[in-house]
């Protein structure tokens, strides 16, 4: 009864597990904006008929250049002038986010609500496109794992039910599907093979701590894991707490099978005399051989995964660098500007100038310059009352550009149908940039860190073998 619950357990936890990678395993696509993806098509087509084309089709809320038209007015001044400010009008800023960088395609920001549509609609009409940095799942990482198991499976001593349970543990691939992240486990799965043989005899830790390959792989196999990123990080170490708690699991119903049985195996042999008895062995030797080569040849290949209309991979707007505070007030939009340079691009708070400067136009000096507006910045008129015959100045406060002007600015920027509410969307203020398409890079120690793992176990099979042996 007590080995039934354990094998209920166990299996309850294998799938939980796998329920867990899957459902925060790495998204296969490159998101730009939080909630919009970007379209874009060649400028070999017309912009507003493609526009016509996926509105009449049904697609809402997408974000064109047509519906971003300059539209701020002020009632008070019909014949205002034109916005123009740090080197930014009211037309070329609406123009850098609707052209990639080298203007050979125009974008379209599409909600998710309206994507499967607007892609159904662009494949049914041939209209050639590409979206954000969307990939297909490299499903070659957990492939690579698996087979790993199983080659190192069929030329050691492990045991199905082992090898089974350390596929929590090779699911982590299956979250984190970088290349660098199967050596990462193809080490790890290699190094516990080897201490698999040595297990439960005696002189087990002296041995294995003279192993000096042995060390080298785990190094190898952490350094490699550090390498991808703190969420590879992390989802290699639950992996391997889920898959050891599973191994436990094992033990314990082999305890208990043990102490039904009336033979039960003693280890006479000691570890030192099974790394003594060690042969090799030319099948063992050329399987590995040939996985490690295979396995080398991947990492060197696949250091970027590429898709799109331009392999090339085109730069599109994007978020650059975020401040600090996370949300739309007066210190956001100031910590934004001082975060700008001379080579800035446009950005939310360009927009809040040019709503501020239309509001206030007419308090200011006929033909005077505009200047950016700063963070508590007041407009006054000054007006004089009487009072028991006494006359007083009193001064009227008509604009303040304080969080309770920028962030009443933004929820009417929310409103619009144009590029102000794709700012708006992020929910706090950025720099913007330009990302290139068509590719997930990786960290930048991932490749020559995936290099050395596979170096490691190609030099390691030819030194050394993993052979069954009788208890």
């Amino acid at each position: 009864m007590k080995r039934v619950g354990l094998i209920t357990v166990s299996i309850l936890i294998a799938f939980s597990s796998f329920f867990l990678m899957y459902s925060c395993r790495m998204k296969s696509t490159v998101q730009f904006w939080d909630k919009y993806n970007i379209i874009y098509i060649s400028t070999d087509y017309q912009e507003k008929d493609v526009l016509d084309l996926l509105l009449t089709n049904g697609a809402e809320g997408i974000i064109s250049k047509e519906n971003s038209l300059y539209n701020v007015k002020n009632a008070m001044l019909p014949t205002l002038a034109p916005y123009n400010n740090e080197g930014f009008s009211s037309d070329t800023m609406r123009s850098f986010f609707f052209r990639d960088k080298s203007e050979s395609c125009f974008l379209f920001y599409v909600p998710e609500t309206s994507l499967n549509q607007v892609i159904s609609t662009l494949n049914k009409e041939k209209i050639p496109f590409g979206i954000d940095a969307s990939v297909e799942y490299p499903v070659l990482c957990p492939v690579i794992c698996l087979f790993a198991c199983i080659i190192l499976m069929a030329v050691s001593k492990m045991k199905t039910s082992e090898s089974l349970c350390l596929l929590p543990f090779i699911s982590a691939s299956i979250a984190v599907p970088f290349y660098s992240v199967a050596a990462s486990i193809s080490c790890f799965l290699f190094a516990y093979c080897i201490i698999d043989m040595y297990v439960r005899r005696k002189g087990t830790v002296k041995v294995l701590l003279t192993k000096t390959y042995l060390w080298i792989v785990l190094a190898a196999g952490i350094i490699s894991a550090i390498a991808s990123g703190l969420r590879a990080v992390l989802f290699i170490i639950t992996g391997l707490c889920i898959s050891a708690l599973l191994l436990i699991i094992v033990n314990l119903i082999e305890r208990i099978s043990l102490e039904e049985s009336h033979f039960k195996p003693v280890y006479i042999l000691s570890a030192r005399w099974i790394d003594e008895k060690k042969r090799y062995n030319l099948k063992t030797l050329l399987t590995m051989s040939i996985f490690s080569v295979c396995f080398f040849i991947l990492t060197l290949v696949s250091g970027t995964i590429e898709t799109g209309i331009n392999t090339q991979g085109l730069l599109l707007p994007s978020p650059s660098e975020y401040t600090e505070e996370r949300d739309f007030s007066a210190a956001g939009y100031a910590e934004l500007s001082e975060m700008h340079d001379s080579m800035r691009n446009p950005d939310l708070s360009d927009f809040l100038n040019e709503k501020w400067y239309a509001e206030t136009a007419a308090y200011r000096k006929v033909n005077s310059s505009y200047k950016t507006v700063s963070a508590g910045e007041k407009v006054i008129l000054p007006s004089f009352v009487e009072k028991e015959g006494l006359i007083s100045q009193n001064d009227e406060t008509l604009f303040c550009f304080d969080d309770s002007y920028v962030s009443s600015a933004a929820e009417s920027f929310k409103k619009m149908d144009g590029i102000e509410k794709l700012l708006v969307s992020e929910e706090r203020f950025f720099t913007t940039g330009y990302a290139s398409t068509g590719k997930i890079e990786l960290p930048a120690f991932a490749i020559p860190a995936t290099v050395i793992c596979a170096v490691c176990f190609l030099l390691l099979t030819l030194l050394f073998r993993l052979k069954r042996h009788d208890k």
